[in-house]
């Protein structure tokens, strides 16, 4: 079994181009079982997060195929996420060590900030907090978060250090900020074909930040928050290509991802599809069928973490919940309220998304948005067009087919057996 190759991190470790995604939306012994899978077939990294609550379950896999002497934890790359109810300083720690202990672990090979903004800390059980629909922001800046990771790098806590979820202006906040001793190791974003995520990926690799693409195959047609998502893997370029290729529409999409220079990190618990998830690198796409592909970017974000409810100062208005988020890496308002919420300019307030600081002579009140929708700041619509157009790749001649760019809404996955697997899509 030839060994996954890797690609060096700023700080030196060498990390898996293929894991495993743990998202826990099924049993934790399904969880076990497919992490074991994973190792058996030549996974060598398992992508965790306190919040996605497998990670008792993957430690003890991580457990069970070490004491067997089918790994050893030097050979293993274990990634977790900070989550956001423990961005104080002082709690820092306290969330790693949390994974730690259910990880079965003294140290994780990167530990991530899982998101930008902070939590109040709740007393709820862990397996609550993804339903929960009270979120209370917290005033902590994720700078201070950061610093307080940096320690852990000190302590041999964490290998090395990263975020997720953060926009090019957050980015470029941490970069600059004064006194930076670890520079981000790699960042962890949503990228699939439907969500190229292009200037944010540009901006990060231009700066020597590795990329890790989550949800790299756009889930796949499950359903994701009590919503159907639409399934690249039927797409006519992706089969036709797959077709072409001798390989199924999942490895095109997810060699796609590879060939941009990402990294990945698909989720499933059925073996022969963990193993052929990583049965990346026996072929190569062609230039043509990469354009192809990326001619499928409609810059639909899936997951936009609609189920925290909670308000925010952003732009000097007192809104309902907002991510500072970005299409394609551009500045987005993504609001996660419905539009019948009210948007009060408050007198004086502090973005929670970057270093500035608005007063109300400068505040404007943010238009009425529904869930997804998004506030141009500036940014032409058709901009998206003309810069595919100026690709020159026509993909209709390429694939032989009518240019309609019409996509149905996926099913479930079926597994085979004609019943429909939700979920079994790999989810964030």
């Amino acid at each position: 079994m030839a060994a996954c190759p890797t690609i060096e991190l700023p700080s030196g470790y060498a990390m898996p181009l293929v894991g495993l995604g743990t998202f826990d939306n099924l049993k934790d012994d399904m969880i076990c079982e497919a992490v074991k899978a994973a190792l058996d077939s030549g996974y060598r990294m398992v992508d965790c997060a306190w919040i996605y609550r497998s990670e008792s379950a993957v430690g003890a896999a991580l457990a069970d195929r070490i004491k067997a002497g089918a790994v050893t934890r030097n050979e293993l790359f274990i990634s977790t996420k900070l989550w956001n109810t423990f961005h104080e300083p002082d709690r820092v720690e306290a969330g790693l060590r949390d994974s730690l202990n259910d990880l079965g672990l003294d140290y994780v090979d990167l530990l991530l900030m899982h998101w930008p903004m902070a939590f109040k800390e709740q007393t709820v059980e862990r397996k609550a907090w993804i339903l929960n629909t009270q979120t209370e922001p917290a005033d902590v800046d994720f700078l201070d978060t950061w610093r307080a990771m940096e320690e852990l790098v000190n302590k041999g806590l964490a290998r090395s250090i990263g975020i997720s979820n953060f926009n090019i202006q957050q980015l470029t906040r941490l970069l600059d900020a004064p006194g930076l001793r670890y520079k981000p190791a790699n960042i962890q974003v949503e990228s699939h074909p439907f969500f190229l995520n292009k200037e944010l990926i540009d901006f990060c690799q231009g700066r020597g930040i590795t990329v890790t693409a989550y949800s790299p195959l756009g889930k796949g047609g499950s359903t994701y928050a009590g919503k159907p998502t639409e399934n690249i893997l039927e797409h006519p370029t992706i089969t036709s290509i797959a077709k072409a290729q001798a390989h199924s529409p999942a490895q095109v999409v997810l060699r796609w991802a590879l060939q941009r220079g990402l990294s990945i990190v698909p989720k499933s618990c059925t073996p022969v599809r963990i193993r052929e998830n990583i049965q990346l690198f026996d072929f190569s796409l062609t230039e043509d069928e990469m354009a192809a592909i990326s001619l499928l970017d409609k810059h639909k974000r899936l997951v936009t973490l609609e189920n925290c409810l909670f308000t925010t100062t952003v732009l000097g208005c007192r809104c309902p919940p907002i991510l500072w988020e970005s299409r394609d890496g551009r500045g987005r308002l993504y609001r996660l309220l419905p539009a019948a919420a009210p948007c009060v300019a408050p007198a004086t307030t502090t973005t929670t998304s970057s270093s500035s600081t608005t007063t109300a002579a400068a505040a404007q009140t943010l238009p009425e948005v529904g869930v997804e929708q998004t506030v141009q700041d500036g940014v032409d619509e058709d901009r998206d067009k003309r810069e595919q157009q100026a690709q020159g790749v026509d993909e209709a001649k390429l694939l032989g087919r009518p240019e309609d760019g019409v996509v149905e809404v996926g099913e479930d996955i079926d597994d085979g057996d004609g019943q429909p697997l939700q979920g079994e899509g790999e989810e964030r």
